[in-house]
């Protein structure tokens, strides 16, 4: 049926591209694509991308559109903070609290009598 391109949803946008199933209006600026059921949709990619399916999240009909007119989606590499990693990694304890007073889980330590610090104090 189709060889490249799946949406999130899993239908195949390169498939709607080949078979012609996109058409340019150009005096109302829209697109229209005649999806999976049948049913035409209207998408509109400038100045914000908009379709009147009823799909909440990504559109394939947007995705088809976006390849058909060759603004095939790019795979970002997001760029890693390190520093922002490591602290999350921590426990909650672990983490500063940015205050000067003691934390609720902060406790004094009392020496045992025959310790090392005791015995030294009493010298």
């Amino acid at each position: 049926m189709c060889n490249t391109i799946f949406n999130k949803n899993g239908y195949c946008c390169r498939f709607i591209v080949d078979q012609g199933l996109i058409s340019h209006n150009q005096n109302l600026g829209v697109f229209t694509v005649k999806g999976t059921t049948g049913n035409a949709h209207a998408i509109r990619l400038f100045p914000s991308e908009s379709c009147t399916c009823p799909a909440s999240g990504g559109c394939y009909h947007i995705l088809a559109v976006r390849i058909s007119v060759g603004l095939e989606d790019k795979v970002k590499l997001k760029k890693i903070n390190l520093t922002q990693l490591h602290r999350n990694t921590r426990y909650r304890t672990d983490k500063k609290s940015g205050r000067k007073a003691p934390r609720p889980g902060d406790c004094d330590i009392n020496p045992a009598p025959d310790s090392v610090h005791e015995v030294k104090q009493s010298i």
